[in-house]
């Protein structure tokens, strides 16, 4: 149940940052708004890949829901992997963007678009070969024993163990997590550190030149502190559940997975709204 509340609101959020990128002109226009655009496709379609329960559906028989259960194993690494990799490639953008605009935006849109798309197809193709994309088996008894996840279907690890379960799992998409993470976070510190070696002169000149230099100051640093804390805050909680459960037995991780469960979900859909705010 919550995950479909959290899902129904996570992609209500993207609708709205995507209805209004193609209901204004000038938005589409703006490049960081672009990127939010592909950022928030991706969003909408992780969503809509968790709201889905394959083994929950009627009159369906076990192998197709075992089928359905690999399609939404593949899709969860893939739209994930991808959105985790245009917040990585937006803060790249702000970095290259701070103090002055970049010259060849094309060139560097089109790489966005390889590493965006490239590395999540590489990941599914390696899980793919190797059928490690579904759930963990509980017996072949019509259900699946839906392992480190909300109850949507990722990755089979039946019988593996916690080395090489956690090793797959950073294959499926939380090793990108964990990169992108760090990456950010280190991101927008750099851009932070860049902002401040600029003179008030050239902040005037080439940011907002209609608007007060210290009004421009206040209000990109207010943006270089939150994005990263909106974005670590929801996201950090399912790489905190894949150590969790590497590290610790399934009785010890009980409590703790629908704690770590009930706070990713919730935070993921509460910042959805508010990414556009701070970009």
């Amino acid at each position: 149940m919550l995950t479909q509340v959290s899902a129904t609101l996570s992609v209500l959020g993207a609708l709205c940052i995507i209805v209004t990128f193609f209901g204004f002109k000038s938005l589409r226009q703006r490049r960081g708004r672009q990127l939010i655009f592909f950022l928030s496709c991706c969003d909408l379609l992780t969503a809509v890949t968790y709201s889905f329960e394959p083994y929950s559906a009627e009159r369906v028989s076990y192998n197709v829901s075992e089928l359905l259960c690999k399609v939404q194993g593949v899709a969860t690494v893939f739209f994930p992997v991808a959105s985790f990799l245009w917040t990585l490639c937006i803060s790249i953008f702000i970095y290259r963007n701070t103090p002055q605009p970049m010259k060849s935006f094309g060139v560097t849109h089109a790489v966005f678009h390889v590493i965006c798309w490239v590395i999540p197809t590489i990941l599914c193709a390696v899980i793919v070969a190797c059928h490690m994309a579904g759930s963990s088996s509980s017996g072949g008894s019509g259900s699946a024993d839906i392992h480190n996840t909300g109850g949507w279907c990722w990755l089979n690890t039946t019988g593996m163990d916690p080395e090489d379960r956690l090793l797959w799992e950073l294959v499926g998409g939380k090793g990108v997590e964990i990169t992108c993470i760090v990456s950010v976070c280190a991101l927008y510190f750099f851009t932070a550190r860049k902002f401040r070696a600029n003179d008030m002169h050239e902040l005037q000149q080439t940011l907002l030149p209609d608007m007060p230099v210290r009004q421009n100051v206040q209000e990109f640093q207010r943006k270089l502190v939150l994005v990263p804390l909106f974005f670590v805050l929801a996201r950090l909680w399912g790489s905190i559940n894949t150590f969790m459960f590497a590290f610790a037995g399934p009785s010890e991780g009980a409590a703790m997975d629908i704690f770590v469960t009930v706070m990713e979900l919730s935070l993921i859909h509460i910042s959805e709204p508010t990414r556009p705010r701070l970009i």
